[in-house]
């Protein structure tokens, strides 16, 4: 069994994960990250330890990375020295195309730069709540951040952490149309085969 990092922004993306090790009760809540991986990995990963994205240690190398870019691969690092073989993570773009360029270029270093590290990591577009909305059959990354939630309660009746994570255990995963969610599936299924 390989040994997973989460990272995300906040409750909804790492569940318990989220607080600080010291305030952690684990077993706990489960977050669309941790269900996801469930659902591409079965039992292939454990997750064995979380970190909220303005939590991470930044690498500190060359070429002028950007803080997105920096975040990975400091993650990364992280990584190695839990020890863990995964990192498994998702940041909102909240419309920041420069996020998502940047995002995407740590991921690239992270793969060069530790090879024998799974990284299974994207953008949600324009936020988590936006693939939840995918899930449920609702075009969710046309969205604007706050509408999406408010859809999410209004429409689906989802309101709770719970709510969100039963609807990602739930949802097919069989025809994802193409998106942020899409490609982040993808990772994590060819990550676990």
């Amino acid at each position: 069994m390989k040994r997973a990092l989460l990272a995300g922004e906040g409750k909804t993306e790492l569940g318990e994960w989220a607080k600080e090790p010291p305030f952690r009760e684990l077993p706990g809540e489960v977050g669309v990250l941790g269900a996801l991986l469930e659902r591409a990995a079965g039992s292939a990963f454990k997750v064995v330890d979380g970190v909220a994205w303005k939590n991470i240690r930044k690498y500190r190398a060359g070429n002028h990375a950007s803080a997105e870019a920096r975040n990975v691969l400091g993650l990364a690092l992280y990584a190695r020295r839990v020890p863990c073989d995964a990192v498994v993570f998702s940041r909102d773009r909240d419309g920041s195309v420069e996020r998502q360029r940047d995002l995407d270029e740590g991921i690239r270093r992270a793969r060069e730069d530790f090879p024998d590290l799974v990284v299974i990591g994207g953008i949600a577009i324009e936020n988590i709540e936006a693939w939840i909305l995918v899930l449920l059959g609702a075009d969710g990354e046309s969205m604007s951040c706050r509408k999406t939630k408010a859809e999410l309660e209004t429409r689906f009746g989802i309101a709770t952490l719970q709510g969100i994570v039963d609807a990602v255990r739930s949802a097919s995963m069989d025809s994802l149309p193409s998106g942020s969610l899409c490609a982040w599936w993808e990772c994590a299924r060819a990550a676990c085969r």
